[in-house]
């Protein structure tokens, strides 16, 4: 049986994937929650449907599945039961030049649970929601439509026309959110030194790079350079200044030695030198100082190798280390913006109960200033609350509201805000000025 519904807004509770439907109109398609459901717009798509409590009057279709169905807003969309299996493959067309052969296991974890027909785009956030990818559904097998799950094999066509099939799982600990100013940054002089470096070495310039990355500690910094790795095809190669501080004068010689071998044996590299705020302290770290000045500079001398350096406090590191030739720029992690906060909490709360009146677009532009811990640690503070009531451990915006207030962010730990004590009398002359001043802000 069909139905003729108005398009309306999505809840947060419903997701950015499904189709919300009232129990009775879930009833008149005689399906339940969590079956497929066709909706015919200016076009046909098909979508998972989603149990919205109370009546909501229209289909809750979110941006994604209104663009597929080409409808709008207000529009009208015929629903129907459909028959879709599970899809053994699926193929996706991406209009760029890209290297995914990575990027199984967070594509498919992407779209798991998700309806797929031929023509459709699916949207997949990769790293976190750092990297945004539309793709177009190009094939399904062994029919249209199909439900992508955990067996499904994933292949992209790329711009180039060369298939890559992208079944092997990717690094899990690239999956948490990062800062996507800050990635894009890296990514691109990363990409542009390991890809251009025959371009530099024709033209007299190191084919490697030397970065120092600074931010608060849990805003996601090594989670970052992991991702970058990631992104541009790098072998990952990482040592922890913390953790060889620790260590014997042998073991630490015989860890960074391998450190230069893994960075000269890979066909490109990145080198992730982490925790080297320690290097500030007194006694050890002097010297440890002086030993990872050697090994930066035989990573260096090392075709194709990007080292990043990884600290809460530039000001710790020595000198030695902060100049051309070692760390040649340093770049200070921006903060989280509105959309990568609202992705981070997307992430975290990914298996979290949410109720209806939780709105993550809203939540975001009110914690400004935390950092991917805090956003943990707020989701986590939400769910304990909703734990406590027992009868409902669907977390509120109530529970959200009220772990906010108990969490110091940590991107504003470091910031001191000095009200002078000046009066308007102290402020000799300028009058009008005063005048438009006050006028403004009364």
């Amino acid at each position: 049986m069909s139905v003729r519904l108005p398009v309306a807004d999505v809840p947060e509770s419903v997701g950015d994937r499904r189709v919300g439907l009232s129990p009775s109109v879930l009833a008149e398609l005689g399906i339940e929650d969590g079956d497929p459901v066709s909706v015919r717009g200016g076009r046909t798509t098909v979508a998972v449907a989603a149990r919205v409590d109370g009546d909501p009057d229209g289909a809750r279709l979110p941006e994604p599945i209104r663009r597929n169905a080409d409808a709008e807003i207000g529009d009208a969309v015929t629903l129907d039961p459909v028959d879709a299996v599970s899809a053994s493959a699926v193929t996706l067309r991406l209009d760029e030049a890209m290297d995914l052969t990575r990027a199984a296991a967070a594509i498919r974890r992407r779209l798991d649970g998700t309806a797929v027909s031929v023509g459709d785009e699916v949207g997949a956030a990769l790293l976190g929601g750092a990297l945004r990818l539309t793709f177009v559904v190009d094939d399904v097998a062994p029919s249209s439509p199909g439900i992508v799950g955990e067996e499904t094999e994933i292949e992209v066509e790329t711009e180039e026309g060369t298939a890559a099939v992208v079944s092997e799982p990717d690094a899990s600990g690239i999956d948490g959110a990062v800062p996507a100013e800050t990635f894009r940054e890296l990514r691109e002089a990363a990409a542009t030194r390991l890809d251009g470096r025959e371009s530099f070495a024709a033209a007299g310039r190191p084919t490697t790079l030397g970065l120092l990355l600074c931010g608060p500690r849990g805003a996601g910094k090594t989670t970052l350079v992991e991702a970058v790795a990631a992104a541009v095809d790098a072998t990952l190669v990482r040592a922890s200044a913390a953790r060889l501080r620790g260590e014997g004068a042998s073991d630490r010689e015989r860890r960074l030695d391998r450190v230069v071998e893994a960075a000269s044996d890979a066909d490109r590299a990145v080198v992730l030198l982490d925790d080297l705020e320690v290097l500030g302290d007194d006694g050890a770290a002097a010297t440890l100082g002086d030993r990872l000045r050697e090994t930066l500079d035989g990573l260096r001398a090392t075709d194709g190798t990007v080292a990043i350096g990884v600290t809460t406090d530039a000001d710790r590191v020595p000198e030695a280390l902060r100049r051309g030739g070692r760390f040649d720029r340093e770049v200070e992690l921006a903060p989280l913006s509105v959309e990568d906060r609202r992705a981070a909490l997307e992430s975290v709360a990914r298996d979290v109960p949410l109720a209806a009146d939780v709105d993550f677009a809203e939540t975001a532009t009110r914690i400004n200033g935390f950092v991917l811990a805090d956003v943990a640690v707020l989701v986590d503070a939400a769910l304990e609350r909703a734990v406590r009531r027992e009868e409902d451990t669907a977390v509120r915006r109530a529970d959200l509201d009220a772990a906010m207030a108990s969490i110091d962010p940590g991107g504003l730990r470091d910031v001191a805000v000095d009200v002078p004590s000046v009066s308007w009398d102290e402020v000799g002359g300028l009058e009008a000025a005063k005048r438009e001043i006050v006028r403004a802000v009364y």
